[in-house]
């Protein structure tokens, strides 16, 4: 069934349970509404393979569950020239739950203004579901858990292409939370002023038995996740803890390529990356610049005995770290090939085995060019 929708400003049109093939709204998103009025969700679609939206702007979508405009349950669903708008849900997803062995592809589509009481402020993708992202902007949304736009878990997967990211805020993960084997690939896209607001608690463990952990102004990786940022520019992030960008716990992996990390700041560790233990960040031709913490202005890598971060061609400028009320602060970095007065990475040893992270950077840095290979560094604050 195809169903093409005139132009109009649709009310009371809520929970539909959806069959057809096809919905278009004939004349584009901005004449074409479907308003919820906060009194329900909009579509829930249901073992439904490939069901197209075009052309809709989908408003005030609600749910005590999951799915604040939009619920997905073992469906193919596809959206091209939408708009999603002032959403919310108390469980995960404020403006879609896509799960279930559930396929997403989104083009040309703009999503704001959507707040969820667990997980995924935009969205959330779980049990092995999929999803493709294609010329999207996403703004203005919060999550009380993690993800303040996005969610992933339980093996799911989405890749991000030509997106915007902006004004998203979360405990942990401001932007994207990835969890239990999930990944996220973001290409050519912008990350600004996303925030992770879970406060800093002094002797915090690597363990993650207490559930969703805090930290990653724009990522936040756990239990075997990985994420790729590649051709990206990212500034304005912060962490309320640690990781201003990406926190990695135990077992992740993220690869940075290409891309721009400028004025992000975290009030715990790693102006940039918190590296757990066992986790690794690699990558090639990326600018680390203006970026603060309290330790780590950079990267602020714990030992690890099976993995290595390996940062090669890139350039790190101007970081900094100590007292964030105290930029004056003095830096002692004892390492056996140069001393700085910036400190753009903090190595942590975690145990009496001599466990090291490999950092390769190249000769352009400025305040602080080093190669370490297999060295132990150590730095503290006076």
């Amino acid at each position: 069934m195809v169903v093409f929708m005139s132009p109009g400003y649709y009310t009371g049109y809520c929970n539909l349970k959806i069959q057809a093939l096809l919905i278009e709204g004939v004349d584009g998103s901005n004449n074409t509404i479907i308003d919820c009025a906060h009194t329900g969700r909009i579509f829930a679609i249901n073992n439904t393979r490939n069901l197209t939206l075009i052309g809709l702007s989908l408003i005030a979508g609600a749910s005590d569950g999951d799915g604040g405009c939009i619920h997905v349950e073992n469906s193919g669903l596809t959206m091209r020239e939408c708009k999603l708008i002032d959403c919310r849900a108390l469980g995960d997803g404020g403006a879609m739950w896509v799960g279930k062995d559930s396929l997403l592809t989104v083009i040309d589509c703009t999503f704001s203004t959507a707040s969820s009481r667990r997980s995924g402020g935009l969205l959330y993708l779980s049990h092995n579901s999929s999803g493709e992202l294609l010329n999207v902007e996403l703004s203005k949304s919060e999550a009380l858990e993690a993800g303040g736009a996005i969610a992933l878990n339980h093996a799911s997967h989405v890749r991000l292409e030509n997106v915007a990211f902006s004004l998203h805020q979360a405990p942990g993960g401001g932007a994207i939370s990835v969890l239990n084997a999930s990944s996220v690939l973001v290409y050519n896209g912008s990350f600004s002023y996303c925030v992770a607001y879970g406060g800093l608690v002094e002797g915090t463990s690597e363990d993650e038995e207490f559930g969703v952990m805090a930290g990653g102004g724009v990522v936040l990786l756990q239990k075997g996740s990985t994420a790729s940022l590649l051709h990206c520019l990212v500034s304005g992030a912060m962490s309320a803890q640690n990781g201003g960008v990406l926190r990695l716990a135990s077992a992740c992996t993220a690869v940075l390529s290409s891309s721009s990390f400028v004025g992000n700041i975290a009030q715990g560790q790693g102006g940039v990356a918190r590296i757990g233990p066992d986790s690794s960040v690699t990558g090639t031709d990326n600018l680390f610049e203006f970026n603060r913490a309290l330790r780590g202005g950079g990267v602020f890598a714990v030992a690890s005995k099976s993995a290595r971060s390996k940062l090669i061609d890139s350039r790190f400028s101007f970081n900094s770290f100590g007292c964030l009320g105290c930029p004056t602060q003095k830096v002692y970095m004892y390492v056996c090939m140069y001393v700085c007065m910036y400190a753009h990475f903090y190595h942590r040893k975690t145990s009496s085995v001599n466990r090291w992270v490999i950092l390769s950077v190249d000769q352009q840095c400025t305040h602080a060019c080093f190669l370490l290979l297999v060295c132990p560094l150590t730095m503290r604050t006076t």
